[in-house]
């Protein structure tokens, strides 16, 4: 569906995995020389994998190197550089890290006491230097409030209102609102990259 949606939620904390770009990238190696790779996972764990299999992390030296093990959701470069190494045979393809599963906080607010018929949710749909809005912000609306809502090629599939007020058996009915396009500082990509980007 559509990935550059960012819904905030005001003492809702419903999060869901988003995959990877699932495309061919490159990153650059400091001595200039490219690798072609994929990102793999989603935002509890993320990382990139050479185009035949073998897993690969950046170092403190901003070296792509070969994954030689797994630290929580994070995983270890080893001592082999990728593009100028052969890969590290005694460790198998396809090493994934350890998915970090936020628990749900409950909330200080208390929705019982504060509870209305409406909820009202913005709604920011970003976009990225490389890769702009295609989706008017229209559709958008029909995707969050429309009633009988069908998403192409499956009708009837329900708007995120009817979704919301038919498991809360009409206890919750959200109006969403799209408050504007934002455009991130990097492209797409950079975000997928957790050992790089973080902190």
């Amino acid at each position: 569906m559509i990935k550059r949606i960012l819904i905030l939620f005001y003492s809702i904390n419903v999060i869901w995995a988003i995959n990877a770009y699932p495309g061919l990238i490159t990153v650059q190696q400091p001595d200039g020389s490219v690798i072609e790779c994929y990102v793999k996972g989603d935002e509890w764990a993320n990382w990139h994998e050479t185009t035949d299999g073998w897993s690969i992390a950046i170092n403190e030296d901003d070296v792509w190197m070969y994954a030689e093990g797994i630290n929580g959701r994070l995983l270890i470069p080893g001592n082999r550089v990728v593009g100028q190494d052969a890969p590290p045979l005694h460790i198998e393809k396809h090493l994934t890290p350890i998915p970090e599963h936020r628990p749900i906080h409950s909330s200080n607010v208390n929705l019982h006491s504060t509870r209305t018929d409406t909820f009202h949710v913005p709604v920011i749909y970003f976009q990225f230097p490389d890769m702009a809005v295609t989706y008017p912000i229209s559709d958008i609306d029909n995707i969050f409030n429309q009633e009988g809502y069908g998403h192409p090629g499956n009708p009837g599939s329900g708007s995120f209102r009817e979704f919301y007020e038919e498991i809360s058996y009409g206890q919750f009915s959200p109006v969403s609102q799209v408050v504007g396009v934002f455009t991130a500082p990097h492209n797409h990509d950079y975000y997928g990259n957790d050992q790089q980007n973080s902190g």
